[in-house]
Protein backbone atom coordinates (compact mmCIF):
# COMPACT_ATOMS: atom_id res chain seq x y z
CA UNK A 1 0.00 0.00 0.00
CA UNK A 2 1.21 3.50 -0.67
CA UNK A 3 1.46 4.48 3.27
CA UNK A 4 3.46 0.91 3.87
CA UNK A 5 6.07 2.73 0.76
CA UNK A 6 5.58 6.13 1.64
CA UNK A 7 4.80 7.07 5.39
CA UNK A 8 5.57 10.50 5.39
CA UNK A 9 2.83 11.01 2.66
CA UNK A 10 0.38 9.16 4.76
CA UNK A 11 1.34 10.85 8.11
CA UNK A 12 0.80 14.44 5.76
CA UNK A 13 -2.75 12.43 4.85
CA UNK A 14 -3.62 12.08 8.49
CA UNK A 15 -3.03 15.73 9.31
CA UNK A 16 -4.14 17.72 6.46
CA UNK A 17 -7.69 15.53 6.40
CA UNK A 18 -7.58 16.71 10.53
CA UNK A 19 -7.61 20.41 8.96
CA UNK A 20 -9.60 20.36 5.28
CA UNK A 21 -8.78 23.60 3.60
CA UNK A 22 -7.50 24.54 -0.15
CA UNK A 23 -3.89 23.20 0.09
CA UNK A 24 -0.88 23.90 -2.35
CA UNK A 25 0.96 20.14 -2.16
CA UNK A 26 4.34 21.14 -3.56
CA UNK A 27 7.41 18.24 -3.56
CA UNK A 28 8.72 15.26 -5.53
CA UNK A 29 6.94 11.70 -5.43
CA UNK A 30 3.94 12.78 -4.49
CA UNK A 31 1.20 10.66 -6.75
CA UNK A 32 0.58 8.14 -3.62
CA UNK A 33 -0.68 11.15 -1.29
CA UNK A 34 -3.64 11.46 -4.11
CA UNK A 35 -4.81 8.27 -3.27
CA UNK A 36 -4.68 8.78 0.21
CA UNK A 37 -6.46 12.24 1.01
CA UNK A 38 -10.50 12.31 1.16
CA UNK A 39 -12.52 12.08 -1.94
CA UNK A 40 -12.93 15.69 -3.26
CA UNK A 41 -9.87 16.89 -1.07
CA UNK A 42 -9.48 20.66 -2.12
CA UNK A 43 -6.18 20.35 -3.09
CA UNK A 44 -3.67 21.14 -5.99
CA UNK A 45 -0.36 19.28 -6.72
CA UNK A 46 3.02 21.07 -8.08
CA UNK A 47 6.28 19.69 -8.79
CA UNK A 48 9.25 20.71 -10.55
CA UNK A 49 10.19 16.74 -11.41
CA UNK A 50 8.68 15.33 -14.78
CA UNK A 51 8.31 12.05 -13.31
CA UNK A 52 5.84 12.70 -10.58
CA UNK A 53 4.16 15.70 -12.91
CA UNK A 54 3.68 13.14 -15.28
CA UNK A 55 1.82 10.44 -12.90
CA UNK A 56 0.10 13.04 -11.04
CA UNK A 57 -1.13 14.70 -14.37
CA UNK A 58 -0.03 17.89 -12.32
CA UNK A 59 1.85 21.04 -13.53
CA UNK A 60 5.59 21.17 -13.81
CA UNK A 61 7.90 24.04 -13.38
CA UNK A 62 9.96 26.39 -10.66
CA UNK A 63 7.74 28.05 -9.35
CA UNK A 64 3.87 27.59 -9.26
CA UNK A 65 1.17 29.91 -10.56
CA UNK A 66 -1.02 31.76 -7.73
CA UNK A 67 -4.34 30.20 -6.17
CA UNK A 68 -6.49 30.77 -3.82
CA UNK A 69 -5.22 28.29 -1.28
CA UNK A 70 -4.04 29.67 2.32
CA UNK A 71 -1.95 26.84 2.62
CA UNK A 72 1.23 25.16 1.24
CA UNK A 73 2.43 21.82 1.84
CA UNK A 74 5.77 21.03 1.26
CA UNK A 75 7.42 17.59 1.05
CA UNK A 76 11.19 17.20 2.47
CA UNK A 77 13.00 17.41 -0.35
CA UNK A 78 16.78 15.84 0.14
CA UNK A 79 18.77 18.78 0.11
CA UNK A 80 18.24 21.72 3.13
CA UNK A 81 18.71 24.26 0.40
CA UNK A 82 16.16 23.31 -1.60
CA UNK A 83 13.57 23.54 0.69
CA UNK A 84 14.93 26.83 2.02
CA UNK A 85 14.07 28.08 -1.75
CA UNK A 86 10.76 26.75 -1.59
CA UNK A 87 10.15 28.02 1.63
CA UNK A 88 10.72 31.83 0.58
CA UNK A 89 8.91 30.94 -2.97
CA UNK A 90 5.77 29.39 -1.20
CA UNK A 91 5.61 32.22 1.51
CA UNK A 92 5.32 34.76 -1.57
CA UNK A 93 2.51 33.08 -3.05
CA UNK A 94 0.24 32.80 0.28
CA UNK A 95 -1.67 35.93 1.35
CA UNK A 96 -0.65 37.03 4.76
CA UNK A 97 -0.93 34.58 8.10
CA UNK A 98 -0.96 31.34 5.26
CA UNK A 99 0.07 28.67 6.64
CA UNK A 100 3.59 26.87 5.59
CA UNK A 101 4.02 23.20 6.36
CA UNK A 102 6.64 20.69 6.01
CA UNK A 103 6.46 16.93 6.00
CA UNK A 104 9.22 14.36 6.30
CA UNK A 105 10.62 11.24 7.70
CA UNK A 106 13.30 11.57 10.48
CA UNK A 107 15.69 10.27 8.43
CA UNK A 108 15.28 12.89 5.87
CA UNK A 109 16.33 15.55 8.19
CA UNK A 110 12.93 16.74 8.79
CA UNK A 111 13.95 18.22 12.58
CA UNK A 112 16.22 20.92 10.28
CA UNK A 113 13.16 22.22 8.92
CA UNK A 114 12.06 23.46 11.85
CA UNK A 115 14.56 26.61 11.96
CA UNK A 116 13.79 26.76 7.98
CA UNK A 117 9.71 27.65 8.91
CA UNK A 118 10.82 29.67 11.74
CA UNK A 119 13.07 32.04 10.00
CA UNK A 120 10.08 32.13 7.44
CA UNK A 121 7.00 32.22 9.89
CA UNK A 122 5.73 34.37 12.71
CA UNK A 123 7.47 34.07 16.18
CA UNK A 124 6.07 31.06 18.08
CA UNK A 125 4.16 29.76 15.51
CA UNK A 126 6.34 27.29 14.54
CA UNK A 127 4.77 23.75 15.61
CA UNK A 128 4.22 19.80 15.29
CA UNK A 129 1.23 19.17 13.68
CA UNK A 130 1.44 15.57 13.52
CA UNK A 131 4.07 12.88 14.24
CA UNK A 132 4.00 9.54 14.00
CA UNK A 133 5.94 6.76 12.22
CA UNK A 134 9.38 8.56 12.65
CA UNK A 135 7.75 11.22 10.41
CA UNK A 136 6.59 14.88 11.19
CA UNK A 137 4.38 17.67 9.74
CA UNK A 138 5.43 20.66 10.81
CA UNK A 139 3.84 24.07 10.45
CA UNK A 140 4.54 28.02 10.44
CA UNK A 141 2.34 30.90 10.36
CA UNK A 142 3.09 33.66 8.26
CA UNK A 143 4.07 37.11 9.45
CA UNK A 144 1.05 39.75 8.32
CA UNK A 145 3.70 42.67 8.40
CA UNK A 146 6.32 40.64 6.45
CA UNK A 147 7.22 42.72 3.45
CA UNK A 148 5.75 41.13 -0.01
CA UNK A 149 8.33 40.06 -2.02
CA UNK A 150 7.57 38.56 -5.61
CA UNK A 151 8.97 35.20 -6.40
CA UNK A 152 11.80 34.97 -7.79
CA UNK A 153 15.61 32.65 -7.81
CA UNK A 154 18.61 35.41 -8.66
CA UNK A 155 18.86 35.18 -4.87
CA UNK A 156 19.65 31.90 -4.67
CA UNK A 157 21.87 31.21 -7.56
CA UNK A 158 25.49 30.86 -7.09
CA UNK A 159 27.95 30.39 -9.55
CA UNK A 160 31.19 28.09 -10.03
CA UNK A 161 34.05 29.45 -12.20
CA UNK A 162 35.27 26.76 -14.20
CA UNK A 163 38.22 26.50 -16.28
CA UNK A 164 38.79 23.93 -19.09
CA UNK A 165 41.15 23.42 -22.19
CA UNK A 166 37.53 24.63 -24.20
CA UNK A 167 38.18 28.35 -22.24
CA UNK A 168 36.50 29.12 -18.97
CA UNK A 169 33.01 30.09 -18.40
CA UNK A 170 30.82 30.04 -15.45
CA UNK A 171 28.49 27.90 -13.99
CA UNK A 172 24.96 28.84 -12.43
CA UNK A 173 23.84 26.79 -10.07
CA UNK A 174 20.68 26.68 -7.58
CA UNK A 175 19.38 24.72 -4.37
CA UNK A 176 18.50 20.99 -6.12
CA UNK A 177 20.47 20.65 -8.62
CA UNK A 178 23.38 18.34 -8.63
CA UNK A 179 26.56 20.09 -7.34
CA UNK A 180 24.98 23.27 -6.27
CA UNK A 181 28.35 25.31 -5.05
CA UNK A 182 30.95 23.53 -6.31
CA UNK A 183 32.57 21.16 -8.81
CA UNK A 184 32.14 17.51 -8.24
CA UNK A 185 35.08 15.32 -8.85
CA UNK A 186 33.28 12.91 -11.49
CA UNK A 187 32.88 15.54 -13.57
CA UNK A 188 35.57 17.48 -13.20
CA UNK A 189 37.14 13.68 -14.37
CA UNK A 190 35.00 14.05 -17.48
CA UNK A 191 35.78 17.24 -18.34
CA UNK A 192 39.16 16.28 -18.62
CA UNK A 193 38.40 13.04 -20.81
CA UNK A 194 36.63 15.77 -23.08
CA UNK A 195 39.55 17.81 -22.90
CA UNK A 196 42.01 15.34 -23.58
CA UNK A 197 40.16 13.51 -26.46
CA UNK A 198 38.57 16.42 -28.14
CA UNK A 199 35.73 14.01 -29.83
CA UNK A 200 34.61 15.76 -33.15
CA UNK A 201 30.89 16.49 -33.04
CA UNK A 202 28.62 18.87 -35.27
CA UNK A 203 25.44 17.57 -32.88
CA UNK A 204 26.26 17.18 -29.22
CA UNK A 205 23.71 16.15 -26.04
CA UNK A 206 24.35 16.67 -22.65
CA UNK A 207 21.83 14.10 -20.89
CA UNK A 208 21.00 14.93 -17.07
CA UNK A 209 22.31 17.94 -17.72
CA UNK A 210 21.89 19.68 -14.04
CA UNK A 211 23.42 23.25 -14.38
CA UNK A 212 25.12 22.26 -17.55
CA UNK A 213 28.70 22.19 -16.88
CA UNK A 214 29.18 19.68 -19.53
CA UNK A 215 27.00 21.08 -22.22
CA UNK A 216 28.94 24.45 -21.37
CA UNK A 217 31.83 22.59 -22.15
CA UNK A 218 30.62 21.27 -25.46
CA UNK A 219 29.21 25.06 -26.73
CA UNK A 220 32.27 26.54 -25.58
CA UNK A 221 34.69 24.09 -27.76
CA UNK A 222 32.38 24.15 -30.82
CA UNK A 223 30.36 27.67 -30.93
CA UNK A 224 28.91 25.96 -34.42
CA UNK A 225 27.66 23.41 -33.44
CA UNK A 226 24.36 22.05 -32.33
CA UNK A 227 24.23 21.53 -28.61
CA UNK A 228 21.38 20.25 -26.40
CA UNK A 229 20.94 19.85 -22.92
CA UNK A 230 18.13 17.59 -21.32
CA UNK A 231 17.03 17.08 -18.00
CA UNK A 232 14.18 15.76 -15.74
CA UNK A 233 14.14 18.13 -13.25
CA UNK A 234 12.62 22.17 -14.17
CA UNK A 235 15.09 23.43 -11.68
CA UNK A 236 18.14 21.77 -13.30
CA UNK A 237 16.75 22.92 -16.81
CA UNK A 238 16.12 26.63 -14.96
CA UNK A 239 20.19 26.43 -13.15
CA UNK A 240 21.07 25.19 -17.29
CA UNK A 241 19.63 27.90 -19.30
CA UNK A 242 21.00 30.55 -16.82
CA UNK A 243 24.38 29.27 -17.39
CA UNK A 244 24.30 29.30 -21.08
CA UNK A 245 22.95 33.01 -20.86
CA UNK A 246 25.09 34.24 -18.48
CA UNK A 247 27.99 32.60 -20.82
CA UNK A 248 26.63 34.15 -24.23
CA UNK A 249 26.38 30.45 -25.59
CA UNK A 250 24.04 28.89 -27.72
CA UNK A 251 22.37 25.43 -26.81
CA UNK A 252 19.06 24.33 -26.50
CA UNK A 253 17.49 22.95 -22.95
CA UNK A 254 14.78 20.49 -23.34
CA UNK A 255 12.58 19.11 -19.58
CA UNK A 256 12.16 15.66 -21.45
CA UNK A 257 13.20 12.04 -20.42
CA UNK A 258 16.35 10.71 -22.42
CA UNK A 259 13.93 8.13 -24.35
CA UNK A 260 11.48 10.98 -25.68
CA UNK A 261 14.21 12.53 -27.88
CA UNK A 262 14.54 11.46 -31.43
CA UNK A 263 16.82 8.17 -32.40
CA UNK A 264 20.43 8.71 -34.19
CA UNK A 265 20.32 12.11 -34.04
CA UNK A 266 23.70 13.32 -32.75
CA UNK A 267 27.43 12.52 -32.97
CA UNK A 268 28.36 12.92 -29.15
CA UNK A 269 26.39 12.26 -26.15
CA UNK A 270 27.78 12.73 -22.89
CA UNK A 271 26.51 12.21 -19.00
CA UNK A 272 27.23 12.41 -15.85
CA UNK A 273 23.52 10.53 -14.69
CA UNK A 274 23.00 10.03 -10.83
CA UNK A 275 25.51 7.11 -9.25
CA UNK A 276 22.95 7.21 -6.07
CA UNK A 277 19.33 7.64 -5.42
CA UNK A 278 18.58 8.32 -1.77
CA UNK A 279 20.94 6.35 -0.20
CA UNK A 280 20.82 3.16 -2.41
CA UNK A 281 23.54 2.79 -5.48
CA UNK A 282 21.61 3.80 -8.90
CA UNK A 283 23.17 0.97 -11.51
CA UNK A 284 19.90 -0.01 -12.74
CA UNK A 285 19.03 3.63 -13.63
CA UNK A 286 22.24 4.18 -15.25
CA UNK A 287 22.11 1.05 -17.51
CA UNK A 288 18.58 2.95 -18.37
CA UNK A 289 20.70 6.01 -19.70
CA UNK A 290 23.37 3.91 -21.35
CA UNK A 291 20.54 2.42 -23.10
CA UNK A 292 18.87 5.26 -24.26
CA UNK A 293 21.79 7.13 -25.02
CA UNK A 294 23.02 4.50 -27.49
CA UNK A 295 19.39 4.96 -29.27
CA UNK A 296 20.42 8.20 -29.56
CA UNK A 297 23.75 7.97 -31.69
CA UNK A 298 24.11 7.91 -35.05
CA UNK A 299 26.75 5.01 -36.18
CA UNK A 300 30.35 5.62 -35.01
CA UNK A 301 29.11 8.30 -32.52
CA UNK A 302 30.21 8.63 -29.43
CA UNK A 303 29.11 8.28 -25.77
CA UNK A 304 31.40 9.71 -22.97
CA UNK A 305 30.29 9.18 -19.34
CA UNK A 306 30.77 8.79 -15.52
CA UNK A 307 29.30 5.54 -13.95
CA UNK A 308 29.91 3.12 -11.42
CA UNK A 309 31.46 -0.32 -12.27
CA UNK A 310 28.92 -2.71 -11.74
CA UNK A 311 28.10 -5.41 -13.58
CA UNK A 312 24.47 -3.91 -14.47
CA UNK A 313 26.25 -0.84 -16.07
CA UNK A 314 29.07 -2.89 -17.74
CA UNK A 315 26.80 -4.91 -19.54
CA UNK A 316 24.77 -2.46 -21.10
CA UNK A 317 27.76 -0.49 -22.28
CA UNK A 318 28.66 -3.96 -23.92
CA UNK A 319 25.86 -4.51 -25.27
CA UNK A 320 25.59 -1.37 -27.06
CA UNK A 321 28.68 -0.13 -27.76
CA UNK A 322 31.23 -1.91 -30.17
CA UNK A 323 34.13 -0.33 -28.41
CA UNK A 324 34.14 0.63 -24.32
CA UNK A 325 37.25 2.04 -23.15
CA UNK A 326 37.86 3.33 -19.80
CA UNK A 327 39.18 6.79 -19.89
CA UNK A 328 39.54 7.52 -16.17
CA UNK A 329 39.59 5.42 -12.92
CA UNK A 330 39.16 6.59 -9.67
CA UNK A 331 38.33 4.32 -6.45
CA UNK A 332 34.17 5.81 -6.69
CA UNK A 333 33.28 6.19 -10.66
CA UNK A 334 35.09 5.50 -13.75
CA UNK A 335 34.82 7.63 -17.22
CA UNK A 336 34.29 5.57 -19.70
CA UNK A 337 34.91 6.21 -23.65
CA UNK A 338 32.69 4.37 -25.85
CA UNK A 339 32.22 4.26 -29.47
CA UNK A 340 28.71 3.23 -31.36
Amino acid sequence: MAGERDPELLTLAEALANDPRPTLVWGERTAPLRELLPAGYPVRFFTDDLATSRELGCPLGVVPERGDETRVALVMPRAKALLELRVALASALLPPEGELWVAGHQQDGVKSAETVLEAAGAPGTTHVVHLKRRCRVLATTLDAARPADEPGLGRFEERVPVKTGAGGYEVVTLPGVFGHGRLDAATAALLSVLDARAPGYRRALDAGCGAGVLGAWLATKRPRAQVDLLDVSAIACAAAQRTFEVNGLSGEVHLRELEDLPKASWDLVVSNPPRHTGRDHAHELTARIIDAAAWRLGRGGRFICVANHAKSVTDALERNFRKVEVAHHAPAFRVWDCER
